[in-house]
């Protein structure tokens, strides 16, 4: 039930990239990675594409994004809004469809 309402809460976009991605190839990754003592838990979930879940590793979602912008997936104005997003979803703000 988690797994489904994260992905209806990115509306079918990859939370890094921002592409939208198919059913068949969107994955969860965990904001702060396990190995960091992340958790299960909507706050620290987010629906990516399985490219970014591979090259995010145990890297920081900051780091990740900024990675990205670096590489021309991102523009300055897309990176300081996922930044804002990665804000509002440890405040609890991005809240998925009955949590």
């Amino acid at each position: 039930m988690l797994r489904k309402a994260i992905h209806d809460r990115e509306r079918g976009s990859c939370f890094y990239c921002l592409r939208q991605t198919l059913a068949n190839v969107r994955c969860l990754d965990h904001v702060v990675p396990r190995v960091r003592h992340g958790r299960n838990s909507y706050r620290n979930l987010v629906s990516c594409c399985i490219e970014c879940n591979t090259g995010k590793c145990d890297r920081s979602a900051a780091d990740f994004l900024r990675i990205l912008y670096r590489k021309g997936r991102l523009t300055a104005a897309e990176l300081d809004g996922r930044l804002l997003a990665l804000k509002d979803l440890a405040a609890g703000k991005l809240r998925p469809a009955g949590f």
